[in-house]
């Protein structure tokens, strides 16, 4: 998994937003672009993965098979489309992976889903975040060494390039590094409280790798396609009302 799509896939389940950690180079941009703003206070905030991720070992309790991860991989993008489709849920996903999960499991939507299929609603969201979360923790090491990478070969060309990008260019250059550097520390510790799977569930996540990240990149999809939608339909009511 790709070092923007792990971080997609922890927007996902825990309404981070994505931090531009690769794909174009900070330094490398046109002179004349239009400078991004810079992060909102509540998109730092929900940014802080060691806040979001604290208490997660009080939801993630549940010990996962085999059977559970056929599950997952079958149902996971239904659950996401019940919970996201939640006005509360919603406001309530960038604050804390356990709050989250305390409402999420009172989400009529969810729980009539849950019913249906004829599965207890609490324990399969445990295992269904635990085998999501377990299975990011597998790569991020790796991931997040990338991404470090990445960021010293931004500051080296920038500093490279500093007499000709202007001193204000360049210190929001370097800012905006720090501020990633920030956020991949923030991940680094986060995910440390991410309990390890155990050899059973290890050997699980590795041999059906492939099958999970892709269920977790249909479901991030169709998260994402359903919260455009609501955006537009905000941005259409204040159309109308001007």
């Amino acid at each position: 998994m790709k070092l923007r799509s792990l971080f997609a896939a922890i927007a996902l389940i825990l309404g981070v937003a994505v931090p531009a950690f690769a794909g174009e180079a900070v330094v490398e941009r046109d002179s004349k672009e239009t400078p991004k703003e810079e992060p909102k206070a509540e998109e730092k905030k929900s940014q802080d993965f060691e806040a979001l991720l604290k208490e997660v070992d009080k939801v993630v309790t549940l010990n996962f098979t085999a059977d559970d991860v056929k599950f997952f991989n079958d149902n996971w993008v239904e659950i996401t489309k019940a919970l996201s489709a939640d006005e509360k849920f919603r406001k309530l996903k960038d604050e804390n992976v356990k709050t989250c999960f305390d409402y999420a499991v009172t989400v009529e939507a969810f729980k009539k889903w849950a019913t249906d299929k004829k599965v207890d609603a609490d324990a399969t969201l445990r295992k269904g975040m635990r085998i999501v979360l377990q299975h990011l923790k597998l790569g991020v090491d790796a991931q997040l060494k990338m991404g470090r990478a990445w960021i010293e070969a931004q500051r080296k060309a920038a500093e490279s390039k500093k007499e000709t990008m202007g001193e204000e260019k360049y210190k929001k250059t370097i800012a905006a590094l720090d501020e990633q550097t920030k956020t991949m520390d923030g991940a680094e510790k986060g995910f440390k409280l991410v309990p390890d799977p155990t050899e059973a569930e290890k050997k699980l996540l590795e041999d059906d790798s492939d099958a999970i990240g892709e269920t977790v990149a249909t479901a991030q999809q169709a998260a994402a396609e359903f919260d455009a939608k609501k955006e537009g339909a905000k941005e259409g009511t204040k159309d109308g009302m001007k």
